[in-house]
């Protein structure tokens, strides 16, 4: 590409005027400077992946913002996702009629990590978005906290405030109870990406046990008010 700084002045301003007309604004370019994976992303899109991306068009028209990709994670959170897994993250994209039932019932859908992540591993790599005044799961040698993982497949979690409901996306559409990390991990991401928090105000029975058998819920604790403080995990005894 010719230098910005070489260009005749007409020329200049016509480059200027083409990515002002694609939404490229100053703060683009402070991201390009100082996120390393926010260049990679934007670096992905000009080198190309358009199958990928014109899949996960009907997955924008139909859920807006409910839907994320995982370009999408990787500019909030320090991970990469290769070829190959975006690859696979497109083939297993839900079907229409999939979408078009999450939109009508509330649901979000999310991609999980790059890589297999704990409650532990997901508190590590965004503490900030877990309510500090809580038991200390991730220091109590709480097996559910550090065995039972997150993986790399499409996650569906109802947003809506009430009695929650949640599904994981499988293949051969096979669903099952989420674990605490596959909800924390929702939520975290959730809030990184569209900053506001899924579940506020309440919160959801897990797959996960605590040592003593109890069940364990995952939600946002909240002032109760209106401001949700963070991911809150508490037990249920009943």
């Amino acid at each position: 590409m010719k230098s910005l700084a070489a260009m005749p002045v007409s020329s200049l301003m016509s480059t200027l005027k083409m990515w002002s007309d694609l939404g490229i604004t100053w703060d683009h370019f402070q991201m390009l400077q100082r996120s390393k994976n926010y260049a990679a992303v934007v670096t992905k899109a000009f080198l190309g992946r358009d199958s990928i991306e014109s899949n996960y068009d009907l997955a924008r028209t139909i859920l807006g913002k409910e839907f994320i990709s995982p370009d999408e994670v990787e500019l909030v959170r320090n991970i990469t996702y290769g070829d190959e897994l975006q690859q696979y993250f497109s083939r297993t994209l839900p079907s229409e009629e999939v979408l078009l039932w999450l939109r009508d019932n509330g649901f979000v859908l999310i991609p999980g990590p790059s890589y297999p992540m704990s409650v532990l591993q997901i508190h590590g790599l965004s503490q900030e978005s877990f309510y500090d005044h809580q038991p200390c799961w991730w220091n109590n040698n709480q097996q559910f906290a550090s065995d039972e993982k997150v993986t790399a497949q499409w996650l569906m979690l109802y947003k809506v405030d009430g009695v929650p409901a949640y599904r994981r996306y499988l293949l051969q559409d096979t669903k099952r109870v989420p674990n605490a990390a596959d909800v924390c991990w929702g939520i975290s991401v959730y809030k990184g990406v569209r900053n506001a928090w899924l579940l506020p105000r309440t919160s959801l029975k897990t797959s996960s046990r605590d040592a003593d058998g109890n069940c364990i819920r995952v939600g946002c604790e909240s002032d109760g008010i209106t401001c949700s403080h963070g991911i809150h995990i508490d037990v249920d005894k009943d």
